[in-house]
């Protein structure tokens, strides 16, 4: 989105959906580290809204408990490879005991994720989007189903706080915002364009 003003700030605004796939996947490190590298240049600068840490920390517990169970799974799927692939029986086990190990360690896994989370969210500027005003604000956008409150089952107000969030920081330059919640933010199956809303 970009802002009509003459500032040259670009702020990032991550919506808590995102963040918890950024922290549960050890895959998605990298993602986390450029992220990081990107907020070191000049002129950008990472958004943190009280609504979005309040959400990811209470999905924090989960993260790390989603990927045990996981890793179970696999583990679980690899003694049934056994019985069923004995050519690669060996394989498998050292596979095994390799997957135990690095369970065993917390920093082989999502912990450094967290760890990375944690010190971008030390480093953005934290933003009150919980005023009276602003749950006045999105209790009547949920009530009225105006997006981002567009479905009667999923709509919340972290959704509409988030996005006044959005509207706030684009007086004062241009906002690039991520979320994986598409329906209730996009123009139908335009995903790269706002509701009209």
């Amino acid at each position: 989105f970009q802002s009509k003003s003459k500032y040259m700030s670009r702020f990032i605004i991550i919506d808590t959906c995102v963040w918890i796939v950024l922290a549960k996947e050890p895959n998605l490190y990298d993602l986390l580290e450029t992220l990081k590298t990107i907020l070191y240049q000049k002129n950008f600068v990472l958004v943190l809204p009280k609504s979005v840490k309040i959400e990811f920390e209470r999905h924090r517990g989960q993260i790390e408990a989603d990927w045990n169970n996981k890793c179970k799974r696999l583990i679980s799927g690899m003694k049934d490879g056994r019985k069923h692939f004995p050519d690669y029986s060996e394989d498998l086990l050292k596979l095994h005991n390799d997957i135990q190990n690095a369970l065993a360690n917390p920093n082989s896994h999502v912990e450094n994720n967290l760890k990375l989370v944690d010190a971008l969210f030390e480093q953005a500027i934290p933003m009150n989007n919980c005023s009276e005003l602003m749950l006045a604000e999105a209790g009547r956008r949920v009530f009225n189903r105006t997006a981002p409150a567009l479905n009667s089952r999923s709509s919340s107000v972290g959704d509409c706080l988030l996005w006044s969030t959005v509207l706030k920081s684009i007086k004062k330059g241009d906002v690039w915002f991520c979320t994986d919640n598409k329906h209730d933010f996009s123009q139908g199956d335009r995903y790269d364009l706002p509701h009209e809303d």
